[in-house]
């Protein structure tokens, strides 16, 4: 089973790092998706993955991103990103990815079974906010999920150039999460790939077409060579990249060496070696002095606020909550979401700026109570009884 394994003091150790990670999740079936995309468009998606809510009424779901949020989440500070926008929407080269173009094919040769998804149906940037609808086929792919899918860091993926390097990135988090769920191995993990099989998953060759069909075609006067049919382009343009990206951005360490086989010793696989490394960022000593937010950093917060209350509400009244919690998201998302588990408030404004004050809890529901005191030693490690919520929180200073 694929999945990550979480102790009993994740929550804890998720919400003293809230600082210094952002994350999001996918299901492993979206993560080994094949379909070729810009490093752009999959920041986007990232971004959006976490953003997202579902429209009660209509099912579609629909994330709203402030281009504050965007800007600094991107680390960008040019004043073309309404260019760069339009360009992952209305891309100028037919050859470009366009974030609407984008299309994922969810396959399992074992049933026969595969199928073509649009990620993206509708896309607007308007006032400087970007608005994404994804696909409604997705909702099983991004929520309510509990076994076979994967935390990811966005902060880790934010710094990645290559649209590759994010793919390798997100494949290989999950194939070591999995490891470590079902082997307890803490690592190094070996991880072989057929050539051609690898250069489909990262969406160099066609990711509609068996690879079968790829090599007869291969084998053809007319076939037409792929950008890095030459193994030494491959590895320069897109391995090499890849590892000291990773390498010097992410969790995942990686170290690869070619696989030769046949007459003339052709490249046939990449056999990855896999390992952990520690987060880049650096947790602040115990006392240290917190650090100043901006005007900007104060903004984004009140935007998220915005985002996360329905109904109308002031900016002095969602400044007045912001500024009872330090502009803490943490203590902000907790008073939020006991709120919505305590009933009907005539005042909410009020009330948040008191939970806040005071520390309220959510009440814990009584079947939350239940899987708990039952859980034993087998079913309380592989099993996934995390509150998402708590991947939920911003990063509030984005490392350059």
């Amino acid at each position: 089973m694929w999945g990550i394994v979480m102790g009993d003091n994740t929550k804890e150790e998720l919400a003293e790092n809230r600082d210094l990670q952002m994350y999001y999740s996918k299901s492993n079936q979206l993560i080994n998706a094949k379909g070729r995309s810009s490093a752009l468009n999959l920041k986007l998606f990232a971004i959006a993955i976490r953003a997202a809510r579902i429209n009660p009424s209509d099912g579609q779901i629909v994330a709203v991103i402030p281009g504050m949020t965007l800007r600094r989440i991107l680390g960008s500070n040019s004043n073309s990103f309404y260019d760069q926008i339009k360009a992952v929407i209305k891309p100028v080269s037919p050859s470009t990815p366009s974030l609407l173009d984008w299309r994922l094919y969810l396959e399992d040769d074992a049933s026969q079974h595969i199928e073509g998804i649009n990620i993206v149906t509708h896309a607007t940037f308007v006032n400087g906010t970007l608005t994404i609808v994804l696909n409604k086929e997705l909702e099983s792919q991004l929520f309510h999920l509990k076994s076979n899918y994967t935390i990811l860091s966005l902060t880790d993926v934010v710094k990645l150039k290559s649209a590759y390097s994010i793919k390798l990135y997100e494949i290989f988090k999950s194939r070591m999460d999995r490891e470590m769920a079902t082997t307890r191995n803490a690592g190094p993990y070996l991880i072989s790939y057929d050539l051609d099989e690898l250069k489909q998953e990262l969406g160099i060759e066609d990711p509609s077409v068996p690879v079968t069909e790829i090599r007869k075609k291969k084998s053809g006067p007319t076939h037409r060579r792929d950008i890095y049919a030459e193994y030494s382009e491959f590895r320069r343009r897109v391995l090499d990249k890849a590892k000291e990206e990773l390498n010097q951005c992410t969790s995942v360490f990686m170290e690869y060496r070619p696989v030769r086989s046949g007459k003339g010793g052709r490249v046939v696989a990449v056999e990855f070696t896999l390992t952990r490394q520690a987060p880049q960022e650096e947790v602040p000593a115990a006392g240290a002095p917190a650090k100043t937010l901006s005007e900007n950093d104060r903004m984004e917060v009140m935007d998220l606020v915005l985002g996360l209350i329905p109904g109308k509400i002031s900016l002095r009244d969602v400044k007045a909550i912001c500024e009872a919690a330090d502009y803490d998201e943490g203590r902000i998302r907790k008073a939020i979401d006991a709120s919505r588990r305590t009933g009907r408030i005539e005042n909410l404004t009020g009330w948040l700026i008191s939970a806040i004050r005071n520390g309220y809890e959510a009440p814990e529901k009584s079947s939350e109570k239940e899987n708990r005191s039952s859980a034993n030693r087998f079913n309380r490690y592989p099993q996934n009884s995390y509150d998402f919520e708590a991947l939920e929180k911003f990063l509030r200073e984005q490392q350059p």
